[in-house]
């Protein structure tokens, strides 16, 4: 069984930032899905591993189920986009439960997606309500189209993109652009 729990943590590694599909897991290490379950569940509680879930909220056509998966050591990741996606949803968790633990407005994390494959890294929301949507990027200051396609069905007062390496912060059309290195300084925590 630990041989198992220890390839289960390879193969979350290799897909921190994706969608976690317990079938696929299942497949991968030939055991039951309720073992799979169980072992990323006691591995949540070790604080290996957090999920962020869907923003299902009043959209039409969006993915209600599938949490997507971080690991709290993000450096264990092996691909640069993926390693920059898990720090920025480490620190935008930390600011949630910042919120939380001061009594402030409650601030939640999600992600979005919708069943064309349309997806923003990142939607926080402001008392149950979109606030914020962020996508993060190693380099390329062009926004995501679905940035804008989410903000105006979810009436999301924010668009941020979040670049590692931004040369020239400012605005692209309505969204901000910003670098990774102040957009962290701004927050709170």
């Amino acid at each position: 069984m630990l041989s198992h729990v220890e390839e289960l943590i390879e193969l979350l590694a290799l897909r921190a930032g994706g969608v976690l599909s317990y079938n696929s897991l299942r497949e991968n290490l030939q055991v039951a899905i309720e073992s799979v379950r169980q072992w990323t569940d006691h591995l949540q509680r070790l604080y290996f591993l957090y999920l962020i879930r869907p923003f299902a909220g009043k959209m039409a056509r969006s993915l209600r189920k599938e949490p997507k998966i971080y690991l709290w050591d993000w450096s264990e990741i092996a691909e640069e986009g993926a390693r920059f996606e898990n720090l920025m949803a480490s620190h935008l968790l930390k600011w949630c439960h910042f919120a939380q633990d001061w009594g402030l407005p409650p601030l939640e994390l999600h992600y979005l997606r919708d069943r064309e494959k349309r997806e923003v890294d990142f939607l926080l929301t402001l008392n149950r309500k979109p606030w914020v949507l962020l996508e993060t990027k190693l380099a390329d200051k062009a926004p995501s189209p679905a940035l804008s396609y989410f903000a105006k069905r979810l009436k999301a007062p924010h668009k941020i993109q979040v670049v590692r390496d931004c040369e020239e912060p400012g605005m692209a059309g309505d969204v901000h652009v910003i670098d990774a290195a102040n957009f962290l300084r701004t927050l709170p925590v």
